[in-house]
């Protein structure tokens, strides 16, 4: 009983130093569906389907799209940012990723743009502060949609 005890203290020790580390640093697959209307009285141009966010509006409209922190003591930020999209025609989409303090403030950010199908790849790290959050912002013109968004921590 006794080595029983000292087995379950083990796995537990091992759950809970060694498991949050690697869940930090494997990427994270979000769908465009995360994404909401900056303006909630745009909402209702927003199309949701197969996971993505398309704007079905007569205009552009900007989208905010909420990142889960896995660790909240990373300071280094996000290794990987990639946000995915499907664009008609010779039109141009924009987003910006930005890095907040606990407190709301923004801390890091970075621009890219794209205007073809493809990945907008972040190239260079977000950095971010303990306890911190993320969040990506990109400009929506008709009939653009954002697919999904890949992150990776630090």
């Amino acid at each position: 009983m006794k080595n029983l005890g000292r087995g379950v203290a083990l796995a537990l020790l091992v759950a809970v130093v060694i498991v949050p580390s690697a869940l930090a640093s494997d990427g994270k697959i979000y769908p465009g569906a995360i994404c909401r209307a900056e303006n909630q009285s745009h909402q209702q141009d927003l199309f949701y389907f197969r996971g993505g966010v398309e704007n079905d509006g007569s205009s552009s409209r900007w989208v905010d799209c909420p990142l889960v922190t896995d660790d909240t003591n990373n300071t280094s930020g996000l290794q990987e940012l990639k946000a995915f999209v499907y664009i008609p025609g010779t039109t141009t989409v924009t987003c910006y990723a930005y890095s907040y303090d606990s407190g709301g403030e923004i801390y890091d950010s970075a621009s890219h743009s794209r205007n073809s199908t493809g990945a907008l790849d972040f190239d260079s790290e977000i950095d971010s502060v303990d306890n911190g959050f993320y969040r990506l912002r990109c400009w929506l013109p008709v009939d653009t949609r954002l697919a999904t968004i890949r992150a990776s921590e630090t």
